[in-house]
């Protein structure tokens, strides 16, 4: 008995023997492959932490906070433009300065903001609110003018960084 047992498990596992009977005329479906997810722009190194927060929150109805052991949100920094807006005719007249003022001529080309001319600030050139005035390194930046500015600074470290105003003389940095 034991050796017909062993017959029928090797035809099994060399595929020989079926055990559903298949029907010849429906061609077999074809596994369709699972798409990845995209990441979304701005995606955050806490953002597998936050998701752990969450689903632990669903549970057992825990609160837990979005900078838990000061591990804050990662969001990317994004300018929307870097460049300065020019004023008109900066370049060909010396006493017209680069900083912007808008055209209010009738015929002004940037004004009718024509094709290839100078672009003109508006509200869509804004940044993020939450990480609008952020540094490169991550910090806002204050100015210091004194010590006693400085010890307060130091009461909010993770957001701010200290720049030392441009009246402090050398001696006075140190």
């Amino acid at each position: 008995m034991t050796s017909f047992n062993n017959s029928i498990l090797r035809s099994l596992v060399a595929g020989k023997l079926r055990l559903k009977e298949e029907n010849p005329r429906k061609p077999e479906k074809k596994k369709k492959k699972k798409k990845k997810k995209k990441k979304k722009k701005g995606f955050c190194v806490a953002q597998s932490f936050r998701e752990a927060c969450a689903d632990r929150a669903r549970f057992d109805g825990s609160r837990v906070g979005s900078d838990l052991f000061g591990y804050q949100r990662l969001l990317s920094i994004v300018k929307k433009r870097v460049k300065q807006f020019k004023r008109l005719q900066s370049d060909r007249k010396i006493c017209v300065k680069t900083n912007w003022r808008r055209p209010k001529g009738i015929d002004s080309r940037v004004r009718r903001k024509f094709k290839g001319f100078t672009l003109m600030p508006n509200i869509g050139y804004g940044s993020d609110k939450k990480t609008r005035h952020y540094l490169p390194n991550r910090f806002k930046k204050f100015v210091v003018h004194n010590v006693k500015e400085l010890e307060v600074l130091m009461m909010h470290n993770r957001t701010y960084c200290a720049e030392i105003a441009h009246n402090i003389s050398t001696r006075g940095r140190k």
